[in-house]
C-alpha cells in the first residue's frame, strides 16, 4: 500500500489543475455582432481589405476598421487582427507556394492574428475568399441572386493553416462569377474563335456548302457549316 501522504499530495495536485483550468477562449474577429479587431496591411492590399470589410459586414453587421501602417508598426499581440500581404509575411507567415501564374496563397492563425497573403494582390484576395468560404459564403453568379451570405454573430480566426495553389495556370468562366470570388484568372492566355482557316475568298466559289445556311441561303462570311466533314478536316489540318 502507498504511503498516505503520497495520496494526499496527488489529490492536491489534481485539485490545483482543475482550479487553474479554463476553457480556451476562441479568437473572434466578430463576437455578438460586434467587431473585436481590425484589418491590418501596409497599403499594398486595399482591395483584399475592402473584400473583408464588405462581406464580414454583410454576414454579421459588424464593420471592421482597416489600419494602414508604416514600417515597424504591428497589431497588438493581445488584439484579434486579420493581417494582409507584406505585413503578414513580416510577421512570420510562410511564403505562399510558388506558381508561374502568381496565384499561390497562405492563411495561418498565429496567436490572436490571422496572417493572410498571396503571391500577388489578386491571390491575396483569393486567400480572403478562402476565409469567407470557411464561414459559409458562396458565389455562383455575378449578382445578388448568386450570392450566399450566411447570418453570423461570431466569426473566428482559429485553426487556419492553409497553403494553396491552383492546378491550372489559366481559369475562366466568361462573365459569370467575379474573378476574386471564384479564384479565376492566372496567366494571360488569349483565346478566341478562329474561323480564318476556311476563308470565303478561297472556298466560297467552289464550296458554298462549307458556309452556314442563313435565311435559307449559303452566304460568304465568318459563319461556317461546322457539321460538314470537310470543314472539320480543314480545321484539323490547320
Amino acid at each position: 500500500m502507498k504511503p498516505r501522504w503520497t495520496v494526499v499530495v496527488g489529490c492536491l495536485v489534481a485539485a490545483l489543475v482543475l482550479v487553474s483550468w479554463r476553457p480556451c477562449q476562441a479568437v473572434d474577429i466578430v463576437r455578438d455582432g460586434k467587431a473585436m479587431g481590425a484589418v491590418w496591411h501596409k497599403g499594398d492590399q486595399k482591395e483584399a481589405a475592402a473584400d473583408l470589410v464588405e462581406f464580414v459586414e454583410k454576414m454579421s453587421g459588424a464593420r471592421l476598421d482597416v489600419r494602414t501602417v508604416g514600417e515597424g508598426e504591428r497589431p497588438p499581440a493581445g488584439a484579434p487582427a486579420i493581417v494582409l500581404g507584406a505585413l503578414a509575411i513580416e510577421m512570420g507567415l510562410p511564403e505562399p507556394p510558388k506558381t508561374t501564374s502568381l496565384d499561390g496563397y497562405c492563411l495561418q492563425t498565429k496567436g490572436n492574428h490571422l496572417l493572410v497573403a498571396g503571391e500577388s494582390a489578386i491571390s491575396t484576395r483569393f486567400a480572403v475568399t478562402h476565409f469567407l468560404e470557411h464561414h459559409g459564403c458562396r458565389w455562383f453568379m455575378a449578382n445578388k441572386w448568386g450570392e450566399v451570405i450566411p447570418a453570423l454573430k461570431a466569426m473566428s480566426l482559429d485553426g487556419f493553416n492553409v497553403s494553396e495553389k491552383p492546378d491550372f495556370k489559366y481559369r475562366n468562366v466568361w462573365g459569370f462569377v467575379p474573378t476574386a470570388r471564384a479564384r479565376l484568372g492566372g496567366m494571360d492566355l488569349p483565346n478566341r474563335h478562329d474561323w480564318e482557316h476556311v476563308s470565303p475568298d478561297k472556298y466560297f466559289k467552289d464550296h458554298p456548302e462549307y458556309f452556314a445556311l442563313r435565311g435559307g441561303q449559303r452566304r460568304p462570311g465568318g459563319w461556317l457549316c461546322t457539321s460538314h466533314p470537310d470543314v472539320a478536316r480543314l480545321f484539323a489540318d490547320a
